[in-house]
């Protein structure tokens, strides 16, 4: 069995994947403890920065796992199952180090706006602060263009959804969308591929880039606007693949 150990020498079993949701760059770390405890018995015990200011894991056959240090602020949304592995509960927690922490509400703010609203293309460059799927409570909405981080890409959502364990990203291809998906520059003699997937989840195109379905070459552009160079660089997402839009977003070159 995986072990726990905090830093007074108390141990709490943990699920195989349990250590494994560590983030590096929001010093965040989610565990995942097998226990009769109740939730309220884990939230006193990881309360105690003396306790969780250093936390190792043993994982089967005494092998050393992680080491986590300075781990000592306790987040919210707790996830409790019960009767797993012939324990009564299986509860998910969240720690960070101090530093996640946002004392500034305007930076909050700010960072919050900045999630929500900045171009994919940008999103790209500031991954951090987008949240993790995995952190995200199963049943709760993932409203359509939110985007996430998921096993090390950036993900937006198609679709909106209430979580399911099962229905991560790239699982399904009408819930999410890749942002970060094998790079092509754009140009003709590099297009970017278009997903089968455009017309159930959708697509985000920029104007000015070429695009290939099937063997054909587009470029993106807007019809029956005066100059369609002027938006050259804006995104559009449609559900429909470029033949199917030829003269109003798309020129076949």
């Amino acid at each position: 069995m995986t072990k726990l150990t905090l830093a007074d020498g108390s141990q709490y079993d943990l699920t195989v994947a349990g250590f494994s949701y560590a983030d590096s760059d929001k010093k965040t770390v989610c565990l995942e403890l097998l226990t009769n405890k109740d939730l309220d018995e884990i939230i006193t015990a990881f309360s105690d920065a003396s306790k969780t200011s250093q936390m190792s894991v043993t994982l089967d056959g005494d092998i050393d796992g992680p080491v986590y240090s300075g781990f000592t602020e306790l987040a919210n949304d707790y996830i409790v199952k019960k009767d797993v592995q012939e324990y009564e509960n299986k509860i998910s927690i969240k720690l960070s180090t101090p530093e996640t922490l946002i004392d500034n509400e305007e930076l909050s703010v700010a960072i919050t706006y900045a999630s929500e609203n900045i171009p994919d293309e940008l999103a790209l460059e500031c991954k951090s602060i987008f949240d993790n799927w995995e952190d995200i409570p199963n049943g709760k909405e993932i409203k359509e263009g939110k985007r996430l981080n998921y096993n090390g890409g950036l993900w937006k959502c198609a679709k909106t959804h209430n979580k399911q364990a099962d229905w991560y990203p790239g699982a399904e291809g009408t819930l999410f969308e890749q942002l970060d998906a094998e790079e092509h520059a754009g140009t003709q003699e590099d297009p970017i591929p278009v997903p089968d997937s455009v017309t159930t989840s959708g697509f985000t195109y920029v104007y000015g880039k070429y695009y290939q379905e099937g063997s054909d070459i587009y470029l993106c552009q807007r019809g029956s606007v005066e100059d369609p160079e002027s938006m050259y660089g804006q995104e559009v997402k449609l559900n429909y693949a470029p033949s199917a839009l030829i003269g109003h977003y798309f020129v076949k070159i």
